[in-house]
């Protein structure tokens, strides 16, 4: 039995770019339609303002992007072509159908950085020693990794350094 990082787990079963995906570093709004508009549009309670801030919206490159991290994020305010009370039955209606979040214990980007980093760096030897594998594991997973194109992401964009 290996005592495999979860890390490499999630290379190996190519599930590491999910990883990123869900923890992605803060966004870049600057393309967003909404970068050089009036913030308090987004937050007004007036239905004119309401309606400018939906149209605004509704003709964005990142509508998507943007709702995701208000559900995420449980935002106040216009954001991804919804109101909060949009937003709020949109959640509601996708518990009551039984679609809920599960929870995992992934590591964040820091750490998976941090362990990649670890198996490509540390010597064979210790590695063996740390996670009680034989040699041909620790090369197996060197290769996976440098197959993996969401580790080599993280390694380009130097999350890791290497």
């Amino acid at each position: 039995m290996t005592g495999r990082p979860l890390v490499m787990t999630l290379v190996l079963e190519k599930r590491l770019g999910e990883l990123m995906c869900e923890l992605k570093p803060t966004r870049d709004y600057s393309l967003a339609a909404c970068a050089n508009e009036d913030t308090n549009t987004f937050f007004s309670d007036s239905i004119q303002d309401i309606r400018q801030a939906l149209d605004i919206c509704n003709h964005c490159p990142l509508k998507n992007e943007c709702l995701e991290d208000a559900l995420k994020n449980n935002e106040y305010g216009i954001w991804g072509g919804t109101t909060k009370e949009m937003r709020h039955r949109m959640q509601a209606h996708s518990s009551s159908l039984g679609f809920r979040g599960v929870k995992t214990d992934l590591p964040d980007l820091n750490q998976a950085a941090y362990e990649i980093q670890g198996i490509l760096s540390q010597p064979v030897s210790k590695l063996c020693q740390v996670y009680q594998v034989d040699p041909r594991t620790i090369y197996r997973w060197r290769k996976g990794i440098k197959g993996d194109c969401s580790a080599m992401e993280l390694i380009s964009k130097g999350i890791i350094n290497g």
